[in-house]
């Protein structure tokens, strides 16, 4: 039997993590106070983020006994070196690793109520970028396959497989409104889908309340318009509403998504992709489901399409046919003075985007 998912309530924030009323034990603060002051400074780094430091404390502690070093606080220049060493050398780590295990190594001072040492110092630095310089003549001579972005064409082949595919009619047009409206908005897949299944975050997640299809004054059309609570380019600030338009072509979003929401109502307060079970579509699951579909059709060992293929899709024909810059960083809300001007009339600005796309099409 399917169990719907559950909400978590605001699991993306909370007061766990490293730091303790013990972090402050060399203030002159009372014992309650301390531990108030801990579970806000736990509330300054999200549940994942204090998941990623937690390891770098395992992977520090493992370095210092196979190494027989005794690993005491805070850490000297000599400890730091022989860390990332044994980084290198013991878990063949790449620089990017290295840097978010230094990351937590400098934190995990801060939760004991240290003042962190200077860990990356020039010759750190240079190590690090050396390290970087050597993963790049690796990847260069190896011939991996990269990301494809998905284009009108791919996305064209991707409504035609589903389709086809051998699934409950509610569940094809689902997918292709995922798909339509990721295509169309750039909209990284998490800002669309959940992590998980089996739970929910209300207070970030997509639920059925943050998409609506009004008519647009302007064109006499309609759009959609997606309410993202915690965009990765405005994490503190205020929700950001995304307006998807409507194209008179065979990939429309909006007629997508109205085709599914004609079958499939949809229920306030659950995620907004949900199937007949109530299960939330996850990014994996899509990820999963674009595999079959098109590995029939591409040679996957040269190039391969993910969730993350319909954030590059709009952008890469706007690039290809010679679109400004404004324009093309605009199309995917990316941070530069170009996304502060989109951000006093986005409208305006991804109006424009919508109709150039539709020349294409």
């Amino acid at each position: 039997m399917n169990t719907p998912a559950r909400c978590k309530g605001s699991s993306k924030y909370g007061p766990w993590g490293q730091c303790s009323g013990e972090s402050l034990q060399n203030t002159e603060l009372e014992e309650e106070t301390r531990r108030r002051l801990a579970e806000w400074a736990n509330m300054g780094l999200s549940k994942k983020t204090w998941s990623s430091y937690k390891t770098s404390e395992r992977m520090l502690a493992m370095c210092f006994k196979q190494k027989n070093r005794k690993l005491t606080l805070p850490l000297s220049r000599t400890d730091t070196l022989v860390f990332i060493e044994w980084l290198v050398s013991e878990r063949n780590l790449k620089a990017a690793s290295i840097n978010s295990y230094l990351a937590g190594v400098r934190q995990l001072h801060i939760s004991k109520g240290m003042d962190p040492p200077e860990l990356r110092t020039e010759l750190v630095k240079l190590i690090i970028k050396g390290r970087a310089n050597a993963d790049a003549i690796t990847k260069r001579r190896k011939t991996a396959p990269v990301r494809l972005p998905i284009t009108d064409k791919v996305l064209k082949l991707i409504k035609e497989c589903i389709r086809q595919w051998d699934q409950p009619a509610n569940m094809k047009l689902m997918v292709w409104a995922v798909c339509a409206l990721a295509f169309a908005g750039s909209f990284r897949i998490g800002e669309l889908l959940c992590r998980t299944e089996g739970s929910f975050d209300p207070d970030f997640d997509l639920l059925t309340e943050d998409v609506k299809i009004l008519n647009d004054r302007e064109t006499g059309k309609e759009r959609i318009v997606v309410k993202l609570k915690c965009p990765k380019e405005s994490k503190k600030g205020p929700e950001t509403l995304v307006d998807v338009f409507q194209a008179d072509n065979d990939i429309c979003p909006v007629r997508a998504l109205k085709k599914w929401r004609g079958r499939v109502k949809g229920t306030p307060g659950l995620p907004m992709f949900s199937g007949d079970d109530e299960k939330p579509l996850t990014g994996k699951k899509l990820n999963e489901i674009l595999k079959k579909l098109l590995s029939p059709h591409f040679d996957m060992k040269l190039g391969s399409f993910t969730t993350h293929s319909f954030r590059a899709g709009v952008p890469s024909m706007l690039a290809a046919s010679g679109a400004s810059e404004e324009e093309v960083k605009a199309s995917g809300r990316w941070s530069s003075r170009a996304y502060e001007a989109y951000l006093k009339k986005p409208r305006t600005t991804r109006l424009k985007v919508a109709r150039k796309v539709a020349t294409f099409l």
